[in-house]
């Protein structure tokens, strides 16, 4: 219990030491002093402001207390409206910026005894008044109100010039009018919009000064042209007002404009340049006139004829001015007369005068006595009265023709004739005779007559005149052009004389026509020539030349030069034609030559085919000429059939597209030959192919050739037609090759398209050959083999016994187609008679067929060999060359079994 009351005495103890320290320490801190220091840096304490730029006032501010630290206030007492104000410090805590804000000074920390820099920035609201203004800036601490320090610094706002002068109550550029003479005044408004005292000098100029329009200034400016000191209005509220006269002379021209300018100059600034005032004054139009008459105002007049007077108007105003001239008359006294002004309206310039025609137009029934008329002239100004003038018109005796017609003018070509009525007319007042004279100015080669040439006729009568007129034929009396003919009349009781003019023109007529040597075959009642006018008809084969020149002539029959424009054309859109040249200019009588060139594709069919050459003239109206040409397309066209007549040993002649044979069967063949052209074929070469593969390498045996003799149109030859002769040898192959054979039968002519080469061929398979190896008892299937051999062979020569008892072929025949020696072949190689052994012989049939190849071989086997025969029927000459032969003996024997067979 002594611990615990030890303890709490010792805590309360330490307690009331702790608060002892703290109050003597509070008490120590608020008798501490405060103090601040505001120093000004700037060597002038007023400055200048330049426009809207700022200006600057720099301080330094220190601590001078003895508190280690303080805060420090900084506040202008007044600042006026819309100006800134900016401040800036650099204490050692960081800077501090911030702007004038009279509710809230500027506060920073200073240290004890730190100094700091301070500025203070300071810029004017605008359009500020010419003076200078004063800032007192307060430092203070800001627990110590008393210990503050100030310094007051000085702004000055400098002056400058500036004003407005304009028309007053007006839009900038103001019109005004008067009549001369007058004076105008402009009311003018000066404000001097700059910030301080100014003092103006005003100068004006008018643009017609040296015409007398010259300022004279009323009010507001002294004698030397300077205003009072005017006060700055830069809201422009307060007008200083100006007056300027401006004089209009007298006599000044209507609708002359004077620019006046007006011109103010700052008297603080003379080099400070601002708008004028503008203004524009008009001088307005003042109307005055006057009438004369020019001459007499009395005159003759004669029915149908006018009656002339001349009225002056003098322009007394200031500007133009446009007069009306007006005729008045009594039509009850005045019955028929018509009075017109020449000009009805005049415009006349000032001080100036012109002159209109007052015209009396008299009746042709006037009668005679004095006529009364008037004239009213009236200025464009309604308020001026018009001015009246009186003029007289006596009318007497007279004599007067008239001529007229509703046609004057002709057109015609040489050789026309020409007939025009002429009315004539006594427009007198009085009977008179009037006769018709000779009509002047027709050449002296044309024929002119008047029915009648003379009429009497009372006033206002009228007969008709004709007037005929024959234009020769010949060109050269009538050449192309306008001529004039004049008709004259006269009367037979005064002076009184008319003519009436005719215009005759010789136009151009137009005509060309096709000509053939030196014939027309055109005309204008055949504006087309006949079918079959160009004579003889060209034909070509296209083959050898697929074009055609015709040669034609044209002539111009017109009386004068001819733009002749030519063309061809064809129905077929295949066949095109061209004339040369395409465009010529023929001249009166002028032949030119035209070449017509006609060109054809070679494939073109054969036939006749027509095109047509047009020869237009320039004249659209003229009927256009053609000419047919008709040309005939030659074409040598021979034709064979896709496959050739194959004569089948069984059956005779067929048709076959393929066949199937044994090795050395010999095949015959006829191949037609039909000329499908137009003209006749002189020859028709025919080469035969054997096409086969030997080795993988396609052949094409050549083994058989022939030219035949002429064949006419529509006709046809036969190759190998029987009976035999030297025109016509044989066609056959020997299959001495096993394979697929092709043979194609080809045809040759004159003037031959390769698209039009025909051909013929078939398909022929020669079945392989079959050898026999080993003995005749090596088994029964060879042996059996054997026996069928020898049965063939049997056939075979009853076969061969049968071609024997056949007419017999001419040995000679045969030698001119295979050869010279082919009848001593078959002397020396042929026996008349087979030997037992060697089996039948050959008929000599078999032997010309077969040729000397057929060779007896080991008695019984004949093998056959050809490689090509060569005829030509031009010479006759038929070549046979052997290639060679290949013997198997057991398909020999099939092909005598299956021939035997077949018998």
């Amino acid at each position: 219990m002594n611990k615990s009351y030890s303890l709490t005495v010792l805590f309360i103890m330490v307690a009331v030491l702790a608060f002892g320290i703290a109050m003597v320490s509070a008490d120590d801190a608020e008798a501490a002093q405060y103090d601040v220091e505001l120093k000004y840096l700037d060597n002038v304490e007023v400055k200048v402001i330049e426009g809207m730029n700022p200006v600057i006032f720099n301080y330094t501010v220190r601590n001078t207390g003895d508190n280690p630290s303080m805060e420090v206030y900084l506040q202008l007492e007044e600042v006026p409206p819309l100006w800134n104000v900016y401040y800036g410090a650099d204490p050692l805590q960081g800077t501090v910026i911030d702007t004038y804000d009279k509710d809230t000074p500027f506060d920073f920390l200073l240290r004890k005894a730190e100094k700091c820099n301070f500025t203070m920035t300071i810029t004017s609201a605008p359009n500020q008044l010419n003076r200078t203004y004063d800032f007192k800036l307060n430092a203070w601490p800001r627990k110590d109100v008393g210990r503050n320090d100030s310094h007051t610094v000085g702004v000055v706002i400098p002056q400058r010039s500036g004003f407005e002068i304009q028309v007053w109550n007006a839009p900038p550029h103001i019109e005004d009018y008067a009549i001369p003479p007058s004076t105008v005044t402009i009311h003018l408004g000066l404000f001097n919009t700059g910030n301080g005292v100014d003092r103006f000098l005003i100068r004006g100029e008018s643009s017609r000064s040296e015409a007398g329009w010259v300022l004279r200034f009323e009010s507001g400016i002294d004698e030397f042209g300077f205003t009072q000191n005017l006060t700055a209005d830069p809201r422009k509220q307060h007008p200083h007002f100006i007056d300027v006269k401006i004089p209009i002379p007298a006599g000044e021209r209507a609708h002359v404009t004077a620019h006046v300018t007006i011109n103010a100059t700052s008297m603080f600034n003379v080099t400070k340049q601002m708008p004028p005032a503008f203004a524009q004054i008009s001088s307005l139009q003042y109307y005055n006139f006057q009438v004369y008459v020019n001459g007499l105002d009395k005159k003759d007049g004669i029915p149908g004829e006018e009656v002339e007077f001349q009225i002056k108007v003098n322009n007394q105003g200031n500007g133009w001015d446009t007069f009306s001239i007006k005729p008045v008359w009594d039509t009850d006294l005045n019955p028929g007369f018509i009075a017109s002004a020449n000009p009805r309206t005049i415009d006349i310039d000032l001080a100036s005068n012109d002159t209109v025609q007052y015209i009396v137009k008299v009746p042709v029934n006037a009668p005679k006595k004095t006529y009364f008329f008037t004239v009213e002239i009236e200025s464009s100004s309604p308020e001026l009265s018009p001015v009246t003038k009186s003029f007289a018109v006596e009318v007497g005796q007279y004599f007067a023709i008239e001529m007229e017609s509703p046609v004057n003018k002709a057109s015609t070509i040489p050789g026309g004739n020409l007939e025009f009525e002429v009315t004539v007319r006594n427009t007198g007042n009085g009977l008179d005779s009037i006769v018709i004279q000779e009509i002047l100015g027709a050449p002296g080669t044309w024929l002119t007559y008047t029915q009648p040439p003379e009429v009497t006729l009372l006033q206002d009568q009228e007969a008709i005149i004709k007037i005929i007129v024959i234009i020769p034929s010949k060109f050269e009396e009538a050449p192309i052009g306008s001529y004039n003919l004049t008709v004259p009349a006269s009367s037979s009781r005064s002076d009184a004389s008319a003519e009436f003019h005719l215009i005759i023109d010789i136009t151009q007529f137009y005509r060309i026509e096709w000509l053939y040597q030196g014939e027309e075959i055109t005309n204008p009642e055949r504006p087309v020539a006949q079918l079959g006018s160009i004579r003889p008809r060209r034909s070509f084969n296209p083959y050898e030349k697929n074009y055609i020149d015709i040669t034609l002539e044209v002539k111009n029959f017109g009386n004068g030069g001819d733009n002749i424009t030519m063309s061809g054309y064809s129905p077929d859109p295949r066949i095109t034609v061209e004339i040369t040249p395409e465009f010529t200019l023929l001249f009166r009588d002028q032949i030119k030559f035209v070449k017509v060139h006609i060109e054809v594709p070679e494939g073109l069919l054969p036939g006749v085919y027509s095109v047509f050459a047009n020869a237009s003239s320039q004249d659209i109206a003229f009927t256009e000429r053609v000419v047919p040409l008709d040309f005939e397309i030659e074409n040598y066209d021979a034709r064979v059939p896709e496959i050739p007549t194959y004569i089948d040993p069984d059956v005779g002649d067929v048709v076959r597209s393929e066949v199937n044979v044994l090795p050395k069967t010999n095949l015959s063949f006829k191949l037609k030959i039909e000329n499908n052209g137009t003209r006749p074929l002189s020859t028709v070469t025919v080469r035969v192919y054997d096409n086969y593969y030997e080795n993988n390498v396609l052949v094409a045996w050549n083994f058989f050739n022939f030219t035949t003799p002429p064949i006419a149109v529509g006709d046809r030859y036969i190759v190998g037609e029987r009976p035999f002769t030297p025109t016509n040898p044989p066609l056959y192959w020997w299959s001495n090759r096993s394979g697929d054979h092709q043979l194609v039968f080809k045809i040759f002519y004159e003037d031959q398209a390769t698209v039009t080469n025909d051909i013929s061929d078939l398909n022929v398979t020669v079945e392989k050959e079959v050898a026999v190896q080993g003995g005749l008892t090596e088994n029964a299937y060879l042996m059996g083999t054997i026996i069928a051999v020898v049965i063939a062979v049997l056939i075979v020569a009853g076969y061969v016994y049968a071609l024997r008892r056949k007419p017999q072929v001419d040995a000679d025949l045969y030698s001119s187609i295979y050869g010279a020696d082919f009848e001593e072949e078959i002397t020396a190689d042929v026996p008349a008679e087979a030997a037992p052994d060697a089996g039948p012989a050959m008929s000599p049939e078999q032997q010309a067929l077969y040729g000397d190849d057929y060779v007896d071989d080991d008695g019984a086997d004949y093998d056959y060999d050809d490689d090509e025969y060569d005829y030509d029927y031009e010479d006759g000459d038929y070549d046979y060359e052997d290639a060679g032969t290949e013997t198997v003996a057991v398909e020999e024997t099939k092909v005598e079994t299956k021939v035997e067979t077949k018998e």
